[in-house]
């Protein structure tokens, strides 16, 4: 008779916390170059046929766009693609996919917090819809920082103390929260 047990090995789960510790470094990775290219990466303006503006951003850019303006995108894009393939990556463009997605959600973040534009209730794209993190935090502490504002005349200490630590937040996310109305 075999006794079967269920403790997962000190060694396995050592590795599991490897790779716990791999994903979470490449998320933040991630996420600090989007934030980089956010900054560094100008958009850039086009006209469809009626003239009307469209602003083209970074992370829109194709990798067949032919664009002068989508070449320094383009130049990182191959940076990066050649960089992972030289790491021993054999789907670079996947991990490109998710830098553009995470400069994508963090510009809306900025956007929200700014009132460029209005957050829904997240309920049109469906409840299933992924959404950043930073997308996420922002967002949240977005609505608690008007919540503050909107009353700092009566707030209590912890209040004004946690109205201290959002506003950090805030900024610890590269959102300036006098931009915020």
């Amino acid at each position: 008779m075999t006794i079967i047990t269920t403790a997962v090995s000190a060694d396995t789960l050592e590795l599991i916390n490897d790779v716990a510790d791999t994903i979470k470094r490449k998320y933040g990775a991630t996420t600090a170059l989007a934030v980089h290219l956010c900054n560094e990466l100008a958009s850039f303006t086009v006209y469809d046929a009626n003239m009307s503006s469209i602003v083209v951003e970074w992370f829109d850019i194709e990798h067949s766009d032919t664009r002068e303006a989508a070449k320094p995108t383009l130049e990182v894009a191959q940076a990066f693609r050649d960089s992972l393939r030289k790491a021993g990556h054999k789907n670079p463009s996947v991990e490109w996919t998710r830098v553009r997605d995470a400069g994508r959600n963090h510009t809306r973040a900025l956007a929200i917090a700014s009132g460029e534009i209005v957050e829904d209730d997240g309920e049109s794209n469906g409840a299933n819809a992924k959404r950043g993190l930073n997308l996420r935090l922002i967002e949240e502490l977005t609505k608690l920082y008007k919540a503050c504002k909107k009353d700092e005349k009566v707030l209590s200490d912890e209040q004004s103390s946690a109205l201290v630590f959002i506003t950090s937040a805030l900024d610890a996310l590269h959102v300036d929260p006098s931009m915020i109305k």
